[in-house]
């Protein structure tokens, strides 16, 4: 079994110096895993990919408010271009969501994720998916549920 991270040079950095997408479709912080699996002369491999929320949005610290700077049209483009280069490389994206909505500026990001996924599965059907799963908000009702 092997592990392997790649971390891709467009718009790395520290989070509050890179974070969002740039005009390109490239956003910051992105990481691609790959865990490959030898077993029984077969070859089997998952690849995750993370990075940050690709919209246009900035954080001057972590105790600032969260200011998505574009417009949705504005962000679409790029977000087009970010998901369409996943496709050609993946051929079928699975996003997983897991901001809070219990920030305000993760609910401002978690907006614009998903207006932008929404608008652009209708371009993709069924190689696209999108699902927010706000693992804060589910942690704390098992915790009040096992009480």
């Amino acid at each position: 079994m092997s592990l392997i991270s790649r971390r891709k040079h467009k718009q790395a950095g520290t989070r509050f110096n890179y974070c969002g997408i740039d005009n390109e479709g490239n956003v910051a912080n992105m990481v691609e895993t790959e865990q490959i699996v030898n077993y029984n002369k077969q070859t089997y491999s998952y690849v995750q990919v993370r990075g940050s929320v690709p919209v246009y949005w900035s954080q001057k610290n972590i105790f600032s408010e969260i200011d998505t700077t574009f417009s949705f049209s504005q962000s679409f483009i790029a977000f087009s271009k970010h998901f369409g280069d996943l496709l050609d490389t993946y051929k079928s994206v699975l996003i997983f969501d897991l901001l809070t909505t219990k920030k305000p500026g993760e609910a401002k990001l978690i907006d614009a994720y998903k207006t932008n996924a929404e608008e652009y599965k209708k371009k993709t059907y069924d190689t696209f998916h999108y699902i927010h799963f706000d693992f804060q908000q589910e942690r704390e009702n098992a915790v009040t549920t096992n009480n």
